[in-house]
């Protein structure tokens, strides 16, 4: 008998890491808090699969975390060491449906940063949207 369980392909993490920064009429971003101890908030994003590219990860990584689907295309903003950054722009908010990962979201202005913002890559993020 076969079990699903070896059915199932696990996927390897890099060390890479994706996230797409999804704003609203240049106005506000998506901010997503995460459910783990320090509980920052950020954008969607998380490791990119060995063997995957810079773009399906974060498109992968939106979808898991918040099961949207942007309305346009995602363009890279820039390459860090090991870090891609992703922008959509959209006309119009969209709600989210957060999986175990996250406890909130909220659109936040570009003109402010929430308090505990994302320790790791915040400054990669604020230098996107300081040039907005």
């Amino acid at each position: 008998m076969i079990k699903l369980k070896d059915l199932i392909i696990e996927s390897i993490d890099s060390d890479e890491v994706a996230g797409v920064v999804y704003i609203v009429n240049k106005e506000s971003f998506l901010c997503l808090k995460r459910s783990d101890k320090e509980q920052e908030w950020s954008i969607p994003k998380g490791h990119i699969h060995v063997d995957e590219e810079p773009i399906d990860g974060a498109i992968r990584e939106l979808s898991e975390e918040t099961q949207l689907i942007l309305p346009n295309k995602l363009e890279l903003f820039k390459s860090y060491k090991n870090f891609h950054l992703f922008v959509c722009h959209g006309e119009k908010e969209l709600h989210p449906r957060l999986n175990h990962e996250h406890v909130d979201w909220k659109y936040q202005s570009i003109n402010h940063y929430p308090d505990n913002f994302d320790s790791k890559h915040g400054k990669y993020i604020k230098e996107l949207i300081s040039g907005i």
